[in-house]
């Protein structure tokens, strides 16, 4: 075929593409991209053991190197001990999976009741749409649909309704499963619970390694200084530290695990990254001239920490694992994520992974977990050139190394990934204070970080983009006559030239009525830009709609693009827009003037601010806060903790008239209220009418009063209008 011309796609999407394009499609990946899809489809991580680097072999097709199963449960995913649940007629929102995700080969989970794993095949296509599961004696599969069948069902979006008939069929019954509960599960069960009886109490020498490894790791010493240890307490039975890991390691019953990942951390070797030799972003070289890796990522499962809470012995363990069963609403007051309204709508819906829906729902076992995600980027070393990203789970889950900003995040989440498929079918878990088994279930409700984290994640285009906010799709506009490429979202952008010659265009934004992303339209816009015929026509729809393509979290159905991702309150508050109107009242904000208005400080009306808040740590009780710097001069010892103290408390003292117009200060004390507000333990309906109608209206008189600059043109306020004020207007909603 001659270069250029274009096609029918062989994936079935009906597109007319170009062969480099057919083969991405086939392959059901986007260049140099993990996409949700294929783990949805089953793509297992091919894991390098940690101890040596592992030998690849070349394959024909760069998706069968990445075929083994992804979810691999070390458990049945059904429990023979509960009902099958009633599903009900119809779900109040459609749930975050209801979409079928980007196209993919036709792979299908596979039940083994033998060995208790969820497993994924290819099967072949077949003459006829099969669309409930086959039982078998031994093997429950879900054979394959026909490949002539709508290419919309297979690879855009489907208008199934996830209650009809047909789906209610597909839902695996509890009860056809339980005959083939083998006899050696329930001796399993009862040789766990007899050791669990025994092994209440470690050894004096268990302990002791403990003890010496807790005493490296809290106290950060040297291996130097450990070494010296035995000779300075010979009495005590101290081995190398080499030693000491390994049993820590032994006794906590995990290890972690360790992947190949690019020098500079663009990806991690994993997945259909598995069998690269160098990075597909920066190219650099994956193994050194000796065959080795260059640099590594330390992944710590997770499902073996959280099955060790409830095999602890421990009642205080015990009861904190209880605490979302025992959790108590109160009607019209918001105390927790469990009032929540995405929360009780998960409550309500069952549990699907790849379009299958599980007899469980969300949340019905009252020992199942709601988990938080949060990730950022930090810089360990004082010089803050070189950043290296954490990935939070209330207990660590790895540290992506650094130099830079992963530009493959996915990649590098793969493996929790995994973890999150297999905890949303449910893994056998001995629960301690009753030597009862269960199956322990654990979801991912929601992700938190600040807005370029976030965008990451989420692959959006984030705060530089046409489209910046990840909660609506209001437009940015660039500074006229300007090479800034950043864009700003001004809500009454009616003068802004750009806007005057185009009559589409939207000349005031209402802060109450934002055009807000739904999550059907967002993965809606994902998959379009993920499969767009070329490369130039993906670029132009991740322009035109913000998003960069299909996330990787997209497979949880826990998770709603983008009310999951709610805006960091730290982030957004203290480090984004506190720190602005510092910059704005001392005129250092982005090498603008007050122009028009008249709300900056005298220099040394700020720097006796900044004295008296430094010499107010004498009066403070450690309680509070850790004591204040002196914040007109020590810029760097300012963190969110110590603008969340100000704010509250020394702001609304130290800034009494000190503006010349008071109606700068009563701005500032309006944020103070809506601030302290939220940070109520208990926030009633009323307080939450006040945030829905106070934080738009305090961005409208931002905007008004701290914006009155003029860039010889009549569209003021433009460059003060960031994406970090902009949220603010709908924070209540989050």
């Amino acid at each position: 075929m001659p270069a250029g011309e274009l096609r029918i796609c062989g994936c079935g999407c009906g597109k007319r593409v170009s062969k480099a394009t057919d083969q991405r499609h086939r392959a059901g990946q986007a260049p140099s991209t993990i996409l949700a899809s294929q783990v949805l489809a089953g793509l297992q991580s091919a894991r390098t053991p940690p101890d040596r680097p592992r030998k690849r072999a070349r394959t024909e097709s760069h998706l069968s190197s990445a075929v083994p199963p992804a979810i691999q449960s070390e458990t049945e995913p059904f429990s023979p001990h509960s009902g099958t649940p009633e599903i009900p007629d119809a779900a109040p929102n459609p749930s975050p999976a209801s979409l079928p995700q980007s196209p993919s080969p036709s792979y299908h989970l596979n039940l083994s009741l033998d060995d208790g794993d969820l497993m994924v095949d290819e099967i072949a296509p077949g003459p006829e749409d099969i669309s409930q599961p086959v039982l078998h004696r031994h093997r429950v599969t879900v054979e394959s649909e026909d490949e002539e069948e709508s290419a919309v069902n297979r690879h855009g979006l489907s208008d199934r309704d996830e209650d009809t008939d047909e789906d209610e069929e597909a839902v695996i019954s509890e009860e056809d499963l339980y005959e083939y509960y083998a006899p050696f599960d329930e001796m399993q069960e009862q040789f766990e619970q007899e050791m669990a009886e025994i092994a209440e109490e470690l050894t004096d020498e268990e302990i002791s390694y403990l003890r010496h490894f807790a005493l490296k790791i809290e106290t950060h010493m040297s291996d130097e200084t450990y070494a010296k240890l035995e000779f300075a307490f010979p009495e005590s039975p101290f081995q190398s530290y080499k030693l000491t890991k390994a049993r820590a390691e032994f006794l906590a019953q995990f290890r972690p695990v360790a992947y190949d990942c690019c020098i500079a951390s663009c990806c991690c070797f994993i997945g259909p990254h598995a069998e690269l030799d160098a990075c597909p972003y920066c190219k650099e070289p994956r193994l050194d001239r000796k065959g080795r890796p260059r640099k590594r990522f330390t992944y710590v499962p997770l499902i073996p920490r959280l099955k060790a809470f409830y095999e602890s012995p421990s009642a205080d363990v015990a009861k904190n694992m209880h605490y979302r069963a025992e959790f108590k609403s109160e009607d019209g007051v918001i105390q927790d994520y469990l009032d929540g309204s995405n929360y009780q709508q998960l409550r309500q819906q069952h549990v699907t992974i790849n379009d299958h829906r599980f007899p469980h729902k969300f949340f019905d076992d009252p020992r199942d977990i709601a988990l938080g995600f949060s990730t950022d980027g930090f810089c360990p070393f004082k010089r803050r050139k070189k950043t290296c990203w954490p990935l939070l789970h209330i207990l660590c889950i790895g540290v992506i190394p650094g130099p830079k900003k992963p530009k493959d995040f996915d990649s590098f989440f793969w493996p929790a990934i995994e973890e999150f498929l297999k905890l949303a079918q449910g893994v056998r878990c001995l629960e301690r204070c009753t030597l009862e088994h269960f199956w322990l279930r654990a979801y991912l409700i929601l992700c938190f970080g600040d807005i370029p984290a976030m965008s990451m994640i989420m692959r959006i285009k984030g705060h530089n983009g046409l489209l910046p906010c990840r909660m609506c799709e209001i437009k940015g506009l660039r500074i006229p006559d300007s090479r800034n490429p950043v864009h700003y979202v001004p809500l009454d952008r009616s003068k802004h030239p750009s806007v005057r010659s185009s009559t589409a265009a939207v000349k005031v934004y209402d802060p109450h009525l934002l055009p807000r992303r739904t999550h059907q339209r967002f993965l809606a816009q994902a998959n379009e830009v993920q499969f767009a015929r070329t490369n130039t026509e993906s670029e132009e729809l991740a322009k035109q709609y913000g998003i960069k393509g299909i996330p990787i979290l997209s497979t949880l159905s826990s998770l709603f693009f983008p009310s999951s991702f709610p805006y960091d309150f730290m982030h957004l508050i203290f480090e984004n827009v506190m720190k602005n109107l510092v910059l704005l009242w001392t005129g250092g904000y982005k090498g603008i003037d007050e122009g028009t208005g008249d709300y900056e400080l005298a220099p040394h009306v700020w720097e006796a601010i900044g004295a008296a808040t430094a010499a107010s740590a004498r009066s403070i009780p450690s309680a509070f806060a850790a004591s204040p710097p002196n914040v007109a001069d020590d810029k760097s010892s300012s963190t969110a903790d110590m603008w969340s103290f100000w704010l509250q408390y020394l702001g609304p003292i130290l800034l009494v008239r000190k503006f010349r117009r008071p109606i700068y200060f009563k701005h500032f004390i309006e944020l103070v209220k809506l601030v302290r507000t939220c940070l109520q333990f208990e926030i009633t309906a009323e307080d939450l009418q006040t945030l829905r109608d106070g934080f738009p209206q305090w961005v409208l008189e931002y905007k008004r009063y701290e914006h009155s600059v003029k860039f010889g043109i009549e569209a003021d306020f433009i460059a003060g209008f960031t994406i970090n004020i902009h949220p603010s207007a709908y924070l209540s909603a989050l």
